[in-house]
């Protein structure tokens, strides 16, 4: 099934990969404008609708500074997240970002 914004997307900008999803980044989800929308994995579009407290950048600072040495728990204090969180996160179990962990593989961000 095509649902409006997905086809004016694909229309106008490109053709969205199989397993994406469009976020609406204006939080309409009967707006169609091309610019208000995002291609994101579903895991990412998901965690951005039910309002969740992590962002994008403060996933990424995460995976940085366990990445850098800094300790999981230590990492999860500064955040107020339970140690778990972390973990998934640093393994890619939570905030999973499609091609993201194979950038940071090449850049040597991940051992």
């Amino acid at each position: 099934m095509w649902v409006a914004h997905r086809i004016i997307y694909a229309v106008l900008i490109e053709e969205v990969r199989l397993g994406m999803d469009l976020d609406h980044l204006c939080r309409n989800r009967r707006c169609v404008n091309p610019g208000h929308l995002e291609p994101v994995s579903r895991s990412e579009n998901a965690h951005r609708g039910r309002g969740c407290k992590l962002s994008s950048a403060v996933v990424n600072e995460i995976r940085k500074r366990c990445a850098e040495g800094e300790s999981q728990s230590a990492v999860a204090r500064s955040f107020g997240l339970h140690s778990s969180t972390v973990n998934r996160i640093v393994h890619f179990d939570l905030w999973r970002v499609v091609g993201m962990q194979e950038r940071l593989l090449r850049d040597g961000v991940l051992a």
